[in-house]
């Protein structure tokens, strides 16, 4: 029978197998043994993501930059939907507009199920006045004549888009205290219901901070979708906080391997859902929703496993030997 040589987080020892590894040497990974060595370092893997998040948004706002762009039904505008079949260059077409109406997004409206372009939206901060000569000039480039037949406008005021934009922010913040309450009145102890809170605010922060560096323009679908990551957030973290300090009765390493198998299954399910619906769907505003929540799903991994998994672990560490 031959001699086995494990190597376990740095630790070799001699086991009896039948097997045969690489060079006599098999490595087995010993979680609960890694998270109990490098729970502490782990823990500053999150925060430094936070700490990075503020400094950018931060030094964007300093420079007097939108910390993130918003399309016309957050500031106002017009919206112009044009039925159109034939095959243009967006691109140029967004830079010869701009040159004249200033920044001008323009995108391809497909048909569902087919896929198939049956029109372009153009999108600019305009007002009513200018309507007529965003039409004449849209009807120049694309060589057709724009009527109400074959084409339709969407005007929302500046003051009606930030009026808007700021009541759905509103809305955010408020979803957000209500949450902490909750969390409060359901562990009754501040720091699990810090780290659950702090771990949320983290998840929106840091799917905040890559929309603006991708420089992703944010609609009214977008803020849902920053409501969603809301409840999609606290949902693991409450799961892991449960689970570790409600079942007493099992080791730390056991609750936390239990809650860390569902929470990552029902994330990891999520996760692959809406990244294949953002690769598929045809609609710019649901890749707008599926693209957030993508992006907050593996903060979410990240603040829930990391963050809240170590803040738990310190505080009962701190309870047992009192």
């Amino acid at each position: 029978m031959e001699e086995e040589k494990y190597v376990d987080l740095g630790q070799t020892q001699a086991q009896e197998g039948n097997g045969k590894g690489l060079g006599g040497i098999k490595l087995k990974f010993n979680g609960a043994q890694f998270y109990e060595k490098h729970y502490k370092t782990l823990l500053y893997i999150p925060l430094i993501l936070v700490v990075l998040s503020l400094l950018f948004l931060g030094l964007k706002y300093a420079r007097g930059e939108d910390i993130i762009k918003r399309d016309v039904s957050l500031t106002g505008g017009v919206t112009l939907t044009v039925n159109y079949r034939e095959q243009v260059s967006l691109v140029d077409l967004e830079r010869v507009l701009s040159e004249k109406f200033g920044e001008v997004t323009v995108r391809k409206l497909s048909g569902v199920g087919s896929g198939r372009q049956v029109g372009l939206v153009f999108e600019l901060q305009a007002t009513a006045s200018d309507l007529e000569s965003i039409k004449g000039e849209v009807s120049k480039q694309l060589g057709i004549r724009i009527d109400e037949k074959n084409s339709a406008v969407e005007i929302t005021g500046s003051s009606l888009g930030k009026t808007f934009s700021s009541q759905l922010i509103k809305a955010v913040i408020i979803a957000f205290l209500f949450m902490a309450v909750v969390v409060i009145i359901l562990f009754r102890a501040f720091v699990p219901a810090f780290a659950v809170i702090f771990a949320a605010f983290a998840d929106i922060l840091g799917t905040f901070t890559v929309l603006s560096i991708l420089d992703v323009k944010i609609s009214t679908a977008g803020i849902a979708a920053f409501l969603m990551l809301i409840g999609y957030s606290v949902d693991t973290d409450i799961l892991l906080t449960a689970r570790v300090l409600k079942r007493r009765e099992k080791p730390f390493y056991e609750r936390f391997t239990e809650a860390m198998k569902t929470g990552l299954t029902m994330t990891f399910a999520s996760f692959a859902a809406f990244l294949i619906a953002y690769i598929f769907v045809l609609s710019p505003i649901l890749k707008e929703i599926f693209l957030i929540l993508t992006i907050g799903l593996l903060f979410d991994t990240i603040n829930t496993w990391m963050f809240n998994a170590s803040i738990l672990k310190i505080y009962l560490d701190k309870i047992e030997k009192k």
